[in-house]
């Protein structure tokens, strides 16, 4: 059955209602859909853009391929960096082009990302996931940064937040630029990537019913990383 515009939005509410207990929502800027108690307007949906590591080692010495005269931490150590910038990264995709993101190794929460193509126009959104049986549900909000810097390794602490979800390990995270597309039926409308996942998951979850979910793959605006 198509729904309109309207007829979505009411369903999105009703969804969201199931969720947990909140106020009427605004937006994911101005209100977070997982908590009653923010009253940063951003609060839950951005992390600290300063936080994190600048492995270039362009002053110490080094070739620029990532290797010998940068230090990275043990906790990461176990994933592919790029010390320049340019070469080194693990994962490739059409979305956001050469990036790597890996899972601190001592906390289950903290998650490092580095890309190789600056991103300045829009926030780059990490949403804790959690994989078995060839399903992947969510399991906390959105956190969403801008990165600017190639030569920086940004730390991102998920949340694990989710109602009657939060138990679930967090074994993968979805990374998709926080941008508007037009999703098919039964969406029929723009939405913001992170938005159209958080919603098709809680339908997916309340009836059962995936093609929501079928039409956000079918965009692609995304990537998942298991871990």
């Amino acid at each position: 059955m198509k729904l309109t515009p309207l007829a979505l939005i009411t369903v999105m509410l009703v969804i969201a209602g199931c969720d947990s207990a909140r106020d009427a929502r605004k937006s994911r800027f101005n209100y977070s859909p997982f908590s009653t108690t923010n009253t940063n307007p951003t609060a839950g949906n951005q992390t600290d853009n300063g936080s994190g590591l600048n492995i270039d080692d362009s002053n110490n010495g080094g070739s620029g391929s990532g290797s010998s005269n940068v230090t990275i931490p043990a906790e990461i150590s176990h994933c592919s960096w790029a010390a320049d910038g340019i070469n080194g990264f693990s994962t490739n995709s059409t979305h956001l082009g050469q990036f790597t993101v890996c899972k601190s190794s001592t906390t289950e929460t903290d998650l490092y990302i580095q890309i190789k193509t600056p991103i300045t126009n829009v926030q780059v959104c990490l949403i804790p996931v959690s994989n078995s049986n060839n399903s992947t549900v969510y399991i906390g909000e959105p956190r969403c940064l801008m990165l600017t810097d190639n030569k920086r390794v940004y730390k991102v602490t998920m949340l694990k937040n989710r109602p009657n979800f939060s138990t679930l390990p967090l074994n993968g995270v979805m990374v998709m630029k926080d941008e508007q597309h037009f999703y098919p039926y039964p969406f029929n409308q723009y939405a913001l990537s992170p938005d159209a996942f958080i919603f098709c998951s809680q339908y997916l979850a309340q009836t059962n019913d995936a093609e929501y979910c079928k039409a956000f793959k079918r965009v692609g605006a995304y990537v998942l990383k298991e871990f």
